[in-house]
């Protein structure tokens, strides 16, 4: 009795996706994201599969997916056995790799940092133009509160009698002069 081997499937190299690949513009709509957003990520594609070419970005659905592109998805669980690069780069045999690994994480506290002071720097003006805002508000609403108004007719109870304004006293003096009218008023009045 001879055994028969089982039907071979095909052999694909790693991160060679099994299904639908997009072009640029179209990776951009599925993801729900912005060209911009998959150039700025290039690197990460390419990491997953993607062919960028001459020709035109073949991106597959699985790098959008394992980058963390894909609106409403997340990427695949990391393995918990760390890749072989990482695990070279913590022992004291590749002190280059060591030294890039501390410069970056230089680099990315850096970064942090200024993320942290320009959001810092931010939050301080929205709550500067809020409080300018809200000065706005009140001295809007002080302007369209007109005066307030007087009633039709006065009460009977509290008008009293008309107070006659107080003598004037004796000029002993010439005679003032009448105020002079405007020529507006002499020639229009």
């Amino acid at each position: 009795m001879t055994m028969t081997p089982p039907p071979s499937t095909p052999d694909y190299p790693p991160n060679t996706p099994t299904q639908a690949v997009f072009g640029m513009r179209r990776a951009a709509e599925v993801a729900g994201v912005s060209v911009s957003t998959l150039r700025r990520n290039k690197e990460l594609l390419q990491a997953h599969g993607a062919v960028i070419a001459a020709e035109g970005w073949q991106v597959p659905l699985s790098a959008l997916v394992a980058s963390g592109l894909m609106r409403r998805t997340t990427p695949p669980e990391a393995s918990t056995a760390p890749p072989q690069e990482v695990q070279e780069a913590g022992t004291a045999r590749d002190p280059v790799a060591l030294t890039e690994a501390q410069e970056r994480i230089r680099e990315l506290e850096r970064e942090a940092l200024e993320l942290r002071f320009r959001a810092e720097k931010a939050e301080a003006i929205a709550q500067e133009r809020g409080s300018a805002l809200e000065a706005e508000r009140m001295a809007l609403r002080m302007l369209t509160t007109g005066p307030p108004t007087a009633p039709a007719e006065p009460d009977p109870e509290t008008t009293s009698a008309p107070v006659s304004p107080p003598p004037a006293p004796e000029q002993t003096g010439p005679e003032p002069e009448p105020v002079r009218q405007s020529w507006w008023r002499r020639t229009f009045g």
